[in-house]
């Protein structure tokens, strides 16, 4: 009953859509639908497909074949390629998938071209490529769920057709083309001989027996054109039919324009086209009403006012460009918000309209009493005013304002010293015009304004100095100064130093931007920028500017940079010069020391790691000779430096 079922199943297809890219597979061979076109074919291994192989395909398989269904088609080339992808799987497994040859379905041997046991999901596009198929052959193409699994599946062609005989089909250059124009047809698939007809007049085409050709209609409406080439698929179209429409060449007439004022709107006039097919499209922000006529009717936008608005009616047929255009202009309105205007004190002041040429008349009142009706009236005084402006278009409106006389500009800042830790010197409360520009004179560097042109503002300085700063406003050029003093603060470098004991240091500071700097003055009561000790302690140096008072210190440490020996002593015993010692009383200057003495033979005599060591002139206990002998001293001051002498003594040892 299942087969029944699958077969009616294929003839219901087959006959309703016979050429549909997703005719379900056959479930058994005998029944297989011919596919004119794998590219995009979708399929499925369905659980209710039951085995039907016969030996020679169950032992040519590459696989146990569990639910079993199949295509056909015809190759049109030795190799095909399909691209497989498995979308979904029920249990993991994937499909098998053999493309073969058989003279009798369901009986008889095979001819195996290619067989492909498990594809997974996993494995994305799978392209199978099965070579030596002899072109007008039938071959067909068995699915199978691999261990019966239900898969989805789709297919792909790499190239054109992947090697399956394609129908015969036609792609046309444009669908619809005006009298006078071509349309190119290419057929492609079939067997590649081709022959065209149409009606009703065959000698449209330049050929009839080529993929291209070319149709050149004498005459409007709808032309069929006929193209038939066997692809050996019996069961797959072998021509295919285009119809093209052919329409008169659009013609349009139009130009002209109108101008408007804003509260108006304009109707398009004079314009004639021999189509209905048209658009109206505008580049303004109004509206544009009637498009389905020849005179629409614009409306514009407050947008529009002083553009010109191109309306542009355009065909819509034969893939034409044919356009023309209407200009639509729309008045500058005759309307001035002049608002609230300022004069200068004891100035007369002149009001000026813009725009002038444009206009027919202007009428200036104040209150009921008409004051004038130049386009440049002069002002004394402060009042509430009143202008009536006609242009030439006789457009026209009434507008109001008031004048006020100007206030004077006014800097109150009471800053004249800005020290360098002050960021930014801000202005709040200068009065008058708020609005204008800053300039310097004479400055010594820049100025940095966060609004140059606000009266009340912040302001950074580049360099140090006296910084003339002038505030003007443009209307009446009223102006006020401002002298500000942008100083560095105070401040001093002194280093400390290791003085050797007996010498002099000079003691030099290092002023930041001496220039600006009041006084200086040392501890030790010096005014200079220098001073010279040569005691140990600590010197403070204070100076003092506009801004602050700083101070720093140095401090000189005495350190020990030679020591004193005698080069002669007579240890005798008549009490006089009686030993080889330091000549220093400073011995607290010493981390370690050592001195050894030695004979002319350079044989060590003594040695001491005191610095208050006394030689009484004997060896192991015995006075040495009369004689020089050399000494040398290596030691480390409490500085941590090392201080090395090396030197002769001369030794009498008789009286």
């Amino acid at each position: 009953m299942k087969k029944i079922y699958s077969l009616l199943l294929v003839i219901i297809i087959q006959i309703s859509g016979l050429y549909a890219q997703n005719i379900p597979a056959s479930d058994d061979c005998t029944n297989a639908p011919p596919i004119c076109n794998f590219s995009g074919y979708q399929g499925n291994t369905s659980s209710s497909y039951q085995p039907s192989s016969w030996a020679q395909l169950t032992s040519a398989f590459c696989g146990t074949l569990e639910n079993d269904s199949y295509v056909k088609f015809v190759a049109d080339n030795d190799t095909i390629n399909l691209v497989v992808t498995v979308t979904s799987s029920l249990y993991s497994g994937g499909i098998q998938l053999m493309i073969f040859e058989s003279t009798n379905c369901n009986s008889g041997a095979i001819n195996k071209i290619k067989c492909y046991n498990q594809i997974k999901m996993s494995a994305g596009p799978t392209t199978i490529t099965g070579t030596g198929l002899i072109p007008g052959n039938t071959y067909y193409v068995i699915f199978d769920g691999f261990g019966g699994d239900v898969c989805d599946y789709t297919i792909n062609v790499p190239n054109s057709g992947g090697g399956i005989s394609l129908p015969a089909s036609i792609n046309a250059s444009q669908q619809t083309i005006c009298l006078g124009s071509n349309v190119s047809l290419t057929a492609t698939g079939g067997n590649g001989v081709y022959d065209w007809s149409t009606s009703p007049n065959v000698n449209d085409l330049n050929n009839t027996n080529t993929n291209s050709v070319t149709a050149t209609p004498n005459s409007t409406g709808i032309k069929k054109y006929v193209v038939s080439s066997s692809n050996g698929n019996s069961a797959c179209p072998s021509s295919d039919t285009v119809d093209i429409t052919v329409i008169d060449v659009p013609v349009i007439n139009a130009g002209g324009s109108s101008t408007i004022c804003l509260a108006g709107s304009a109707t398009v006039s004079g314009v004639t086209s021999n189509t209905s097919n048209f658009t109206w499209t505008h580049n303004g922000a109004g509206n544009l009403s009637n498009t389905n006529t020849l005179s629409p009717v614009y409306t514009p936008n407050p947008i529009d006012e002083g553009k010109d608005v191109i309306l542009t009616i355009t065909a819509n047929v034969c893939n034409s460009n044919t356009s023309k255009i209407f200009t639509v202009r729309i008045a500058d309105r005759p309307i001035f918000n002049l608002g609230n205007l300022k004069i200068c004190p004891n100035i007369t002041s002149f009001i000026k309209i813009k725009d002038s040429l444009n206009m027919n008349s202007i009428t200036w009142k104040q209150g009921s009493t008409i004051i004038g009706n130049k386009f440049s009236q002069p002002f004394l005084q402060a009042g509430v005013y009143s202008a009536h402006l006609v242009n030439k278009y006789n457009c026209f409106s009434d507008t109001n304002f008031t004048v006020t006389s100007q206030p004077q500009i006014q800097i109150n800042e009471s800053t004249s010293l800005v020290c360098e830790n002050s960021d930014t010197l801000e202005m709040s409360g200068n009065t008058g015009i708020l609005k204008g520009n800053w300039s310097c004179k004479n400055c010594p560097g820049s100025v940095i304004y966060r609004a140059k042109d606000s009266l009340n503002t912040g302001m950074k300085f580049t360099n140090f100095g006296n910084y003339t700063l002038i505030f003007t406003e443009p209307t009446c050029q009223d102006a006020d100064t401002l002298i500000i003093k942008y100083s560095p603060n105070a401040w001093v470098d002194v280093l400390d130093y290791k003085l050797c004991k007996g010498y002099d240091k000079e003691i030099v500071t290092n002023i930041y931007h001496p220039e600006f700097i009041n006084s200086i003055i040392w501890n030790t009561g010096s005014t200079s920028n220098t001073i010279t000790v040569n005691e140990q302690g600590l010197y403070k140096v204070t100076v003092t500017n506009d801004c602050n008072t700083f101070s720093d210190s140095s401090f000189i440490a005495l350190k020990l940079c030679d020591i004193d020996v005698p080069n002669t002593f007579s240890p005798n015993g008549d009490g006089k010069n009686e030993f080889f010692e330091l000549i220093t009383n400073e011995l607290d200057f010493f981390k370690t020391f050592n001195i050894t003495i030695l004979n002319r033979w350079g044989n060590e005599v003594a040695s001491y790691n005191i610095p208050d060591f006394k030689w009484d002139g004997r060896s192991n206990g015995t006075l040495v000779e009369n004689g020089t002998y050399f000494y040398a001293v290596k030691a480390i001051t409490i500085q941590d430096e090392e201080l090395i002498k090396e030197g002769f003594i001369q030794v009498f040892t008789t009286k």
